[in-house]
Parts: C-alpha cells; structure tokens; sequence
C-alpha cells in the first residue's frame, strides 16, 4: 500500500545474482556510524559481479528515492533509530541488519546503560524480512571498536553470505 502510493512497484527479492546490499552510513547527528570496516570487509568477501554494496548516507536522498533504492535491495544496514526506518520498504524476503547502541538505553530520560530498545517491536514483527540485530559494542570496559574486530567482521560476512543463501533458493 505505501510502496503503491509513492509510485514504486511491489516486488519480492531478487533471487539471483547480482545481489544488492545498502549500507545507511550516518542516518543519525545521534548515532554517527560510517561502516568503513563492514563495507570494506563485505566488499572484500563477495565478487562485484555477485553482489553489489553500496553505502549511502540515506538523509542525502529524497524520500522516494529512499523507497525506491531500499524496496531493491537484498540487505539493508544500518544503525537503529531513524536510519532503519526505512527498512519496512525492503522488498519480501530480504533482510536487514541493525546496529543497536547497546548502553544507550533511557528510562524517565535517565540514562540506565542498557541496551536502547529502539525500532525492536516494530522491526522484529515485520513478517515480510528477517531482521538481525548487532550490537553497536559501547558496553562498559568495551571499546566501540568491538563491532569492527575481526571476529565481528566475520560474523557478519558469515551471516550475509547466509541471507543470500537462503535468498537464491526461492
């Protein structure tokens, strides 16, 4: 319906190669993400011609042209808040993955250093895409490199690789 009514067509997952990942760099004044290191470790694990990663900063674009790149996509990454909104547009069995501020939770505008909530509810009961969440790894005696470790990195190659996995056997 909302697809629809900004002109863009309804459509399922590309199923075949080339497969196309967006990675939202930056959505927040907030949550300042740039992925360098998850761009450039998914760049080096897949061939371009099998997967195509682009990295936008998604408040630089139209709202249309927000719809209409994410409802092309594969995966979608980005950081939780307002960035991820845009994710309700992937198409029908596409994934996408959420870096989440694990110590910025807020209770009565108090920070409690727990895991920010954000987006979980509403993303997580999406039934038309898997989504995956990250933590964003600001955890107390942690440094927020964590999430640009080597371990991390491969985990989240491994977990892409799967997605697309799953994708071309429909």
């Amino acid at each position: 319906y909302m697809l629809k009514n900004v002109g863009v067509p309804v459509k399922n997952v590309n199923t075949k190669a080339p497969f196309k990942i967006i990675i939202s760099y930056h959505s927040s004044e907030h949550r300042v993400v740039m992925f360098g290191p998850q761009y450039n470790a998914l760049r080096n694990a897949f061939p371009e011609h099998e997967v195509e990663i682009i990295k936008l900063r998604m408040k630089d674009y139209s709202i249309e042209e927000q719809v209409r790149m994410v409802s092309e996509a594969n995966i979608y990454i980005t950081a939780d808040g307002g960035g991820s909104v845009s994710g309700m547009f992937l198409p029908a069995g596409a994934s996408m993955i959420v870096y989440y501020n694990d110590v910025g939770g807020l209770r009565r505008n108090r920070q409690v250093y727990t895991p920010a909530m954000l987006d979980w509810d509403t993303h997580n009961n999406f039934s038309h895409m898997r989504v995956h969440w990250f933590p964003l790894g600001k955890r107390r005696g942690r440094s927020a490199s964590n999430r640009d470790s080597e371990s991390s990195l491969a985990t989240l190659i491994a977990l892409v690789k799967h997605e697309l996995e799953l994708m071309s056997m429909n």
